[in-house]
């Protein structure tokens, strides 16, 4: 018992126990497996008991001492980790300001003409970059709430089949115009999740426009069907387009990641998505080869029977 709530403090963790006992004692293994460290028969030697308590006190130093240095090591890659967000967080907002900025001072000098068409194009300018500002400024909201589990979200059941068709629509004229044509097997019969579906479909949103974005040829394939033991949907997203090194995959959610991508947006995407994914009790899978295309597939538990 004294072993065990010695154990139980946070303060001793790293105090050794050395038991002091028959060499026959039953409860002997009992005793190491609560957290005694040793033990040393009767009849007790002083200067072996010293011995052994110096090195037992040389081992739990040495340990402390090796998780102060990982601690440590974590807390330098936080911070360089913080650093780099803040980094990337003050170019991605400085960006549309500067933009807005200049079309302004342009405006002022008279740069962009007198008649209504120039006016036009110049308020329509501003509003693109100010509607960039703002997307930004609410996905690093999303993502903050995400973090700290504060984002409010409203399950209930949906067609998820229904919906990543109408995200499909929605992008079929971006693939067209880049060449690109996107193939969809959806099941006849709806396929039903309990969810949030607008934060379900900023999912699908980023998951296709990433895929055309990063296609300069070929195609994109989707999918949405129940798993063979239909307790859970998947959806495949897969195109034909850069890829990534395998060994760089584990890099693809975190936040503000780009890659080697000279692509405009704010590489929160996917990490975003993850967070909206877990928060749904499912996971995101991807697999991916240089130069042949991403394979993204995301698991969502079933929702209700459509009987």
């Amino acid at each position: 018992e004294v072993t065990a709530q010695v154990r139980q403090n946070q303060k001793l963790s790293f105090m050794p126990i050395v038991l002091m006992t028959d060499c026959d004692t039953p409860n002997l293994v009992y005793q190491l497996d609560c957290g005694a460290d040793d033990f040393i028969c009767k009849p007790i030697k002083r200067k072996y008991l010293l011995a052994k308590i110096r090195a037992l006190l040389r081992l739990k130093s040495a340990i402390a001492q090796a998780c102060a240095a990982s601690a440590i090591a974590q807390q330098v890659q936080i911070a360089l980790q913080q650093e780099d967000f803040v980094r990337q967080l003050t170019h991605d907002l400085r960006n549309p300001l500067l933009a807005a900025h200049e079309v302004l001072n342009c405006l002022a000098q008279g740069n962009y003409g007198r008649s209504l068409d120039d006016f036009e194009s110049v308020i329509a300018r501003l509003i693109r970059n100010n509607q960039n500002l703002l997307d930004l400024v609410n996905t690093l909201l999303a993502v903050y709430e995400y973090e700290a589990a504060k984002k409010p979200l409203s399950f209930l059941r949906l067609d998820l089949a229904q919906l990543i068709a109408e995200v499909i629509e929605e992008f079929k004229p971006l693939a067209v115009a880049k060449g690109l044509t996107i193939d969809s097997q959806q099941r006849l019969s709806p396929v039903w999740v309990m969810g949030d579906r607008l934060e379900l479909r900023r999912v699908f949103v980023n998951l296709i426009s990433n895929a055309i974005k990063f296609t300069d040829s070929g195609s994109i394939y989707v999918s949405c069907c129940l798993s063979d033991s239909s307790q859970f949907v998947e959806v495949l997203v897969q195109d034909t387009g850069i890829g990534i090194d395998p060994e760089c995959l584990s890099d693809l959610f975190q936040p503000f990641h780009r890659g080697n991508h000279n692509c405009l947006g704010t590489g929160l995407g996917l990490y975003l998505s993850k967070q909206i994914v877990e928060a749904h009790q499912g996971y995101i899978e991807v697999k991916s080869e240089l130069g042949k295309g991403y394979f993204i597939k995301v698991v969502l538990p079933s929702g209700v029977s459509s009987h």
